[in-house]
């Protein structure tokens, strides 16, 4: 459960360039969509505290916010759910509780989602569908105003950063 492996339902590593080499030998392209808002909780960087703590959205379980998660809407608290061994904090999930939020103002996690962009490309992936890069960033500030974790401003800014510390070129 990470974003360097492929899923066990389609095949292993080698299928997969097999499979890129035989598209590419008929002049077709591979694209991979990529959601770079999320993980799976059962990602190593999730069940690793030390750094559950950096690359995951948290807050203290004393905060109150009202964020639904998009799967629950009308569930005012549901974005977020108590982190594993740890009462004291919880993680928001925006979408399904086992799908928590990466924290995009490290610069590490930046860091890491370009090296997993960068596995798939030396693979031959010719570039990537980035899905949901709208909640990439949420206003903590606001924890009671349900817009607050959609399209802020510094996404489009966090999508830059991880494309800029790649050798790719970027326009936009």
């Amino acid at each position: 459960m990470n974003f360097t492996k492929v899923a066990v339902e389609y095949g292993d590593q080698s299928e997969f360039t097999d499979l890129v080499s035989r598209l590419n030998e008929k002049g077709m392209k591979v694209i991979l969509q990529f959601i770079p808002n999320h993980s799976s909780i059962q990602h190593d960087w999730f069940r690793d505290e030390t750094v559950r703590d950096k690359y995951y959205v948290t807050i203290a379980a004393t905060e109150d916010s009202s964020w639904a998660s998009h799967v629950t809407p009308y569930e005012p608290g549901s974005a977020w759910s108590e982190v594993p061994v740890n009462e004291e904090m919880w993680f928001l999930h925006q979408f399904t509780t086992g799908e928590p939020d990466l924290n995009y103002r490290n610069p590490g996690l930046i860091k890491e989602i370009n090296n997993a962009l960068q596995f798939w490309y030396s693979l031959g992936v010719d570039g990537f569908l980035l899905s949901r890069v709208s909640y990439l960033i949420e206003n903590l500030s606001r924890l009671n105003d349900q817009n607050a974790m959609l399209n802020h401003p510094d996404n489009a800014g966090v999508v830059k950063k991880i494309l800029r510390s790649s050798d790719w070129s970027f326009n936009g």
